[in-house]
């Protein structure tokens, strides 16, 4: 039976469907998979759509149906994203540091206000020189507000809030993250010519709070005396600070 001119439009416009670019990419869509979420602890799926997902952190439903894990990576880092892991960063670290409560709620919010303060001005590398000109400014500026009234926190005042309670803070966050997972450690000693040598000791270790690899300070770790810089000396300062915060080294 011979062929219609029909039956051959219908076969020619098969062929050009299959060889279109854009009706291939049409039918082959990349679907969610769930090891992204082991990968990135922030993005879940999105129920009933597999070529959707969701990220918690910007409470946001994108696509992954063009490129799959690629198109994961680009919301990973982009710039949206990255500010609203470091939003959330601070106010985990803000909500975790627990003062002593009062009777007196206008003095818990004061508190309050210092620490934020005291943590913008470390977070920006600003002089705690600065903090010297915020009370007297905050005053002038919300005269109606007894927060600001309130608010005294110069240089000596922020200096101890980091010092004597935020750092250590951090620093139990930081053993107790330590002691979880697995993590790398590295110093750098100063080059001095003094007896007394400061060696930072850092580690690298995966946030889950960012869903990021991190580098955070562990410890100064002091070598003293005429061996400071030898490699032995600063050995065992670092060993000194992991047996003292009881940080296991299987996992080192």
């Amino acid at each position: 039976m011979a062929e219609t001119s029909s039956d051959c439009g219908r076969k020619k416009a098969k062929v050009d469907g299959s060889l279109d670019g854009s009706s291939a990419a049409a039918r082959f869509k990349s679907k969610f998979q769930p090891s992204w979420s082991k990968k990135w602890p922030c993005i879940i799926a999105v129920p009933r759509s597999p070529t959707e997902f969701r990220c918690t952190v910007c409470d946001k439903v994108c696509s992954c149906a063009h490129q799959g894990e690629s198109d994961v990576t680009r919301h990973i880092q982009g710039e949206k994203h990255q500010k609203n892991v470091r939003v959330r960063t601070n106010a985990a670290l803000l909500s975790s540091f627990g003062f002593i409560s009062t009777s007196d709620p206008l003095k818990d919010k004061v508190t309050t206000a210092e620490i934020k303060v005291a943590i913008l001005l470390v977070e920006n590398n600003i002089p705690l020189a600065f903090a010297d000109k915020l009370s007297p400014t905050f005053k002038e500026l919300f005269p109606d507000s007894n927060i600001a009234k309130n608010y005294h926190s110069a240089r000596m005042k922020t200096t101890c809030i980091l010092n004597g309670a935020i750092a250590r803070h951090v620093k139990q966050t930081l053993v107790k993250q330590l002691k979880s997972g697995v993590f790398s450690m590295s110093t750098d000693g100063s080059n001095d010519k003094d007896l007394d040598k400061m060696n930072p000791i850092t580690v690298k270790l995966f946030d889950i709070n960012t869903s990021r690899a991190v580098t955070r300070f562990l410890d100064m770790g002091v070598t003293q005396g005429v061996d400071a810089a030898k490699a032995s000396t600063i050995f065992e300062a670092i060993d000194e600070v992991m047996t003292d915060n009881s940080i296991p080294r299987k996992t080192a």
